[in-house]
């Protein structure tokens, strides 16, 4: 696995957004002992944070194996303005990926915010983002994870396999003759 090198940050922030948006649903919710007793606030501490961590790791081990494989590319684009292009349309790409996801919460979310809003108040639609925000992050780790397998079968292609036989078998961790 490729080292993340920012892993305690994105750890420390993700816990830190995850609290920050439960205390902000506990301020907006009516009836704040409803708030801490609900389910779904309690879980989004550690759902929210595990998504983003994931999601940031699926990108680390495929820039890791692009840098390997593919050592003339680079990592990612240089420049604010060509990273963030590039980060719209993975994120572009992340939100089409789980889009039924995104429906289907929105739809289960829009009748639980109806149906608890007395005692959730307005917590409800703020919900609602984290999930929007668990399912991107989600999404950006099906997209990297399904861009390094692409990558692994593009980079050990049969002829690949073939002229670099011996070596990869003696090499080999699993070998007999591994020293």
């Amino acid at each position: 696995m490729t080292k993340a090198p920012r892993i305690k940050s994105v750890i420390f922030v993700s816990f830190a957004l995850s609290i920050g948006f439960w205390m902000a649903g506990y301020v907006l919710a009516l009836d704040p002992s409803a708030f801490v007793k609900n389910t779904s606030w309690l879980y989004q501490v550690v759902w929210l944070p595990a998504h983003i961590v994931c999601g940031y790791l699926a990108v680390c081990i495929y820039s890791g194996a692009l840098s390997t494989c593919r050592p003339d590319t680079g990592d990612l684009p240089v420049g604010v303005i060509s990273y963030l292009n590039y980060l719209f349309k993975k994120l572009l790409i992340a939100t089409l990926a789980v889009m039924p996801f995104l429906v289907m919460d929105g739809f289960e979310g829009y009748e639980m915010v109806l149906k608890e809003f007395s005692s959730m108040g307005n917590s409800g639609w703020l919900l609602m983002t984290i999930w929007l925000i668990e399912w991107v992050a989600t999404g950006v780790l099906w997209i990297h994870v399904l861009l390094t397998l692409k990558l692994t079968f593009e980079f050990y292609s049969e002829s690949y396999v073939r002229d670099h036989l011996e070596s990869l078998l003696i090499a080999s961790k699993n070998s007999p003759n591994y020293l």
